[in-house]
């Protein structure tokens, strides 16, 4: 069996820890991601909600 020299085994270890590190930074980054769709998603939530409110507000005292 051809055994690695401890250098190759080290710089193999860091390649492969340097390939979980940026799987790793791209999955955090899609939650990132995901968060800040569902955050702007609420926030379009709350806008069409308020909206509808004053709308129902103005037309119960009579200014449309």
């Amino acid at each position: 069996m051809c055994r690695l020299s401890e250098q190759r085994e080290r710089d193999l270890i860091a390649g492969v820890c340097l390939l979980l590190a940026l799987h790793l930074l791209k999955r955090s980054i899609a939650t990132i991601g995901e968060l800040v769709q569902a955050a702007a998603a609420l926030a379009a939530i709350g806008l069409a909600a308020g909206t509808a409110l004053l709308l129902i507000a103005a037309a119960l005292a009579g200014g449309f």
